[in-house]
């Protein structure tokens, strides 16, 4: 069975939807955080989330939702789930496209803006990187917005 090694409001919510989009068991162990040595030396795991897929142990969760659905694959296609590559190429670099944009597109952004206003002091809250980080992202969410179906934004 799949173990995922969570953190609450960590990428590890990325791993359990898409195993509840998949349908299959899986168990839900809560990380320690900070990781503390005994969490790393047991998993070899240095970031969260990770998991144990029966001895594969992995972290990164763009990496682990690749991992889970092209070993799936079969099983998504079967239970008729969009969840997953698409045997079509087209269709399959979409999924990857969309996969990675999170992570790639958004989370750099979103992570300077977000540091930049928790951290920053005076003009340098509302200065020129926080209105960089903040265009940059209404930009690619935009993106987003017209990519998703009317019925996933409601």
């Amino acid at each position: 069975m799949l173990t995922i090694y969570h953190v609450p409001h960590f990428r590890s919510v990325r791993v359990i939807w898409l195993m509840e989009e998949l349908g299959e068991p899986y168990e839900v162990v809560r990380a320690p955080f900070p990781l503390d040595d005994g969490f790393k030396a047991r998993t070899g795991v240095l970031a969260i989330p990770a998991i144990d897929d029966d001895g594969i142990v992995m972290g990164e969760s763009i990496a682990i939702l690749q991992y889970l659905t092209g070993r799936r694959i079969q099983k998504a296609l079967e239970r008729g789930l969009t969840v997953g590559p698409n045997p079509d190429p087209a269709a399959y670099a979409e999924h990857l496209n969309w996969l990675h944009f999170g992570e790639a597109s958004l989370m750099v952004h979103a992570a300077m803006l977000a540091r930049i206003r928790r951290l920053a002091d005076g003009p340098e809250k509302t200065g020129y990187g926080a209105k960089a980080c903040e265009t940059i992202l209404e930009t690619r969410l935009a993106a987003l917005e017209r990519r998703l179906p009317t019925a996933a934004r409601t």
